[in-house]
């Protein structure tokens, strides 16, 4: 199954990180602070800020979004500016799948990178 772990940033500057299998659907519902985005209802996003799109089970996705979560800042808007960082940081967590090797950041030209 297709999934995509994104990173949007907030309007108190911070860095949210998620998963979904449809960003489209996924982006407006934190836009529109739906009851299921806790956090971005007080926090909205300001944009999508990266998107990777992964092919495979959905352990993969919770892995690599919970490795993304556990970042720091900085690290996150390092990895915003590359998905080889991510991979490597990816590789070094032991996080090493089939479904890695699909790991894909989606550029802003495409349809369903959103910004605010």
């Amino acid at each position: 199954m297709t999934y995509y772990i994104y990173i949007l940033t907030c309007s108190n500057n911070a860095l949210y990180t998620g998963y979904t299998t449809d960003i489209e659907r996924r982006y407006a519902e934190h836009v529109s602070g739906s009851p299921k985005c806790k956090y971005t209802r007080s926090f909205p996003p300001q944009e999508l800020s990266a998107c990777w799109q992964i092919d495979g089970e959905l352990s993969d996705a919770l892995k690599i979004e919970k490795a993304i979560k556990q970042c720091s800042k900085t690290d996150k808007l390092r990895i915003i500016q590359s998905t080889q960082i991510l991979k490597t940081m990816l590789i070094a967590k032991n996080i090493d799948s089939q479904a890695l090797a699909s790991l894909k950041k989606l550029e802003e030209t495409e349809d369903y990178l959103i910004s605010s």
